[in-house]
């Protein structure tokens, strides 16, 4: 019930939900994703239009076979 407030949760219909999907996503996957949102911000802060790679963000987040993320975009560290 702490971590549901804290996460601003206030019906137990969210909570249940969260969990659930939260149950589909190995450590694995969570890093991929994170990965994916890294490259995002790396090619949206080189230039790519976000209007072109925010969809394939999403695409590829929600699962969508096919979503190509790579970027032309070289960003220095």
């Amino acid at each position: 019930a702490e971590a549901a407030r804290a996460a601003g949760l206030r019906f137990d219909w969210q909570v249940r939900r969260y969990r659930d999907q939260a149950r589909r996503l190995t450590l694995a996957d969570l890093s991929e994703l994170l990965e994916r949102v890294v490259d995002a911000d790396r090619a949206l802060k080189g230039g790519v239009q976000g209007e072109v790679l925010l969809p394939m963000l999403v695409a590829a987040m929600a699962g969508e076979h096919g979503v190509a993320m790579d970027t032309p975009v070289r960003v220095s560290r």
